[in-house]
């Protein structure tokens, strides 16, 4: 599976709206859980390893100081879990608004605005309860826990003051910030 191939999958699950005949953010993410199980359960055992690899990897990129701290102001905190939920999410949004994100932080409110919650938790168990049910093996995701980790710390490292967040984040601040 290559980039093209990942963001594609992701792109199916894209396909209804929210404000399609799915209304709810609750009902749009069932849908979610429910097709990328269909779809992974179509693939080989070694793709849905390379489905886990490139999830992975998008969520290595999304951990960046800055990303951390727009989550932390559209969640109020922010933990290493939480944090993840919230990069699962903006990765299901898709490779547009994963990329417009990435290089600028501050517009994750644009995409809250047609995504939902910012936070998905349930998606990141998908690939290995659809990869042991299909083989009936153990799931290791081949990927560098101990670099994943270190990403987190240098991106949880930084601490922001209340008027570099305004700064830097002036929309994210504007409306999620008292003043």
């Amino acid at each position: 599976m290559n980039d093209v191939q990942f963001w594609h999958i992701i792109d199916r699950l894209q396909q209804v709206r929210y404000d399609d005949a799915l209304g709810s953010s609750d009902e749009r993410r069932d849908f979610q859980i429910h097709e990328l199980r269909r779809i992974l359960n179509e693939l080989p055992a070694s793709e849905i390893i390379c489905f886990e690899e490139h999830f992975v990897s998008k969520m290595l990129q999304a951990t960046t100081e800055e990303l951390v701290a727009a989550a932390s102001i559209v969640l109020e905190s922010v933990s290493y879990d939480s944090f993840d939920y919230f990069a699962s999410w903006l990765i299901l949004q898709g490779q547009d608004a994963f990329n417009k994100v990435i290089r600028n932080p501050d517009s994750v409110i644009e995409v809250i605005a047609s995504g939902g919650f910012p936070q998905f938790e349930e998606i990141r168990s998908i690939p290995k309860s659809v990869y042991q049910s299909k083989t009936k093996k153990h799931f290791y995701a081949n990927y560098d826990a101990k670099k994943f980790e270190t990403a987190r710390k240098l991106a949880f490292s930084k601490d922001w003051s209340e008027s570099e967040l305004r700064e830097r984040f002036p929309r994210l601040c504007g409306l999620y910030l008292e003043e």
